[in-house]
């Protein structure tokens, strides 16, 4: 555990119970940027609106979103990855009292996943003894520059810089500790090597058009989560934010960074109460049905293949018209949900008796009615797994009315074989995709 620097250790104050509240609202924007992950310009985030789902920290039990996704109106369907998290529940929430702290930052390392994908929900804490208008502000930096001396900003690369009102008197809620889930979809944040610092700041609202710099408001607080992240990793202090009088002035120093500590002189992790959610969930699409185009059926139907089970269906090469025509020939049809993904793969797990078998794999596109090649290789003799990832427009490769997708898989001898006639079979046919 690293050493307090630069102040006292600041005595903690655990959460009181409180009555249970939970809310959803939403937050539109007031001001604000991304840095867009494509262009890498500055792209302005003004007037976005973003849902949130409050509730009191003395209510709760640690619970996954998903559990709570039917009170999260407004929220994306699907609950995303998680890909930072450092949330231990009840009993671990604390605030700074009567150190104030309106303004401080943290540094989040996400999982490998993280690393270049679109922030989708942030959940975060904050303790507040007013109830009004407020700026919620937050920043996000790329880059620590080390020790930049007194009266220097430690962090550079400002990747994102955005907020908006909030007041939990608009929703009849009370003074207290509030964990808060915001769906940020819309803003998309993105991290490139998935690491970053992350300000969060309690500023005075003042009408529109807004201050992103107007003074900070000295009774809210941000909250802290004790015990350690537990998904990624974050040094064990934060920065806080101060000038001589208490008064923060959102430079966070190399010397303002702090360990919290209780007066029996315990210290703990000292980290945000904070996840992060990003990217698209993944869905899989199996088949609904598989056609033998040429060669002769030994066991199995397209059930088969839906997992990776070792449960087969099988084939053998029948006679081609022509040494140019592969003798085995497969074609595998999904069903997708929607038109127009993200994004879109097939999967598939085969194997074949005899060596030298060359195996190929063309998905079908619909916009121009032709089989495109995404795969060529040579077909292994124990179960392999490859994966083909649909390049370019990606809805060509669904037909728009039917949401159906083709893929072909063909095999033909490229050299000796090890017996006749030899089977190909298939463990695993899919598209796995992701929605917009």
């Amino acid at each position: 555990m690293l050493a307090a620097l630069g102040i006292a250790l600041a005595t903690l104050q655990p959460v009181a119970p409180a009555q249970p509240a939970v809310v959803t609202g939403e937050m539109t924007l007031s001001h604000g940027f991304v840095v867009d992950a494509a262009t890498g310009k500055r792209r302005s985030v003004v007037g976005l609106v973003i849902p949130f789902r409050a509730e009191r920290v003395s209510t709760m039990r640690d619970k996954a979103p998903a559990s709570k996704q039917d009170s999260n109106v407004g929220f994306s369907q699907q609950v995303p990855p998680l890909v930072y998290k450092n949330d231990n529940g009840t009993n671990t929430y604390f605030y700074t009292d009567p150190y104030t702290m309106p303004s401080a930052a943290d540094d989040i390392v996400m999982s490998p996943t993280g690393a270049g994908a679109s922030w989708k929900w942030i959940t975060t804490g904050l303790y507040a003894e007013y109830t009004g208008n407020f700026l919620w502000r937050w920043k996000v930096y790329d880059t620590d520059l080390g020790n930049t001396g007194p009266g220097n900003m430690e962090f550079a690369g400002l990747l994102a810089d955005f907020g908006g009102r909030f007041a939990l008197q608009d929703y009849n809620l009370q003074p207290g500790a509030y964990k808060i889930t915001f769906d940020i979809s819309v803003v998309a944040v993105n991290v490139p090597d998935g690491e970053c610092y992350l300000c969060q700041q309690f500023r005075m609202w003042t009408g529109y058009p807004p201050n992103p710099e107007a003074p900070f408001r000295i009774d809210l607080f941000n909250l802290f989560s004790i015990g350690g992240v537990t998904l990624g990793s974050s040094q064990d202090y934060f920065w806080y934010d101060d000038l001589p009088g208490g008064n923060p002035n959102s430079i966070y120093e190399f010397e303002e960074h702090d360990q919290l500590g209780d007066e029996g002189g315990n210290v703990y992790e000292s980290n945000f109460l904070f996840e992060i959610y990003a990217g698209n969930p993944v869905e899989v699409a199996l088949p609904v049905s598989l056609t033998l185009v040429r060669g002769n059926h030994v066991s199995g139907d397209h059930v088969d293949t839906w997992y990776s089970d070792n449960v087969y269906y099988s084939a053998r090469p029948g006679v081609a018209a022509s040494p140019q025509v592969p003798p085995l020939e497969v074609m595998v049809e999904g069903a997708l949900p929607i038109a127009n993904p993200n994004s879109l793969k097939f999967l598939f797990e085969t194997a074949c008796t005899s060596v030298g078998i060359n195996e190929r794999v063309d998905l079908y596109n619909y916009s121009t009615g032709q089989w495109v090649n995404f795969y060529s290789g040579t077909a292994g003799v124990s179960d392999q797994t490859h994966e083909v990832v649909v390049q370019g427009t990606i809805s060509n490769y669904v037909n728009q009315s039917t949401r159906r997708v083709r893929a072909r898989l063909t095999y033909r001898q490229n050299g000796p074989a090890t017996g006749w006639p030899w089977t190909v079979r298939f463990d695993l046919t899919n598209w796995q995709f992701t929605r917009p």
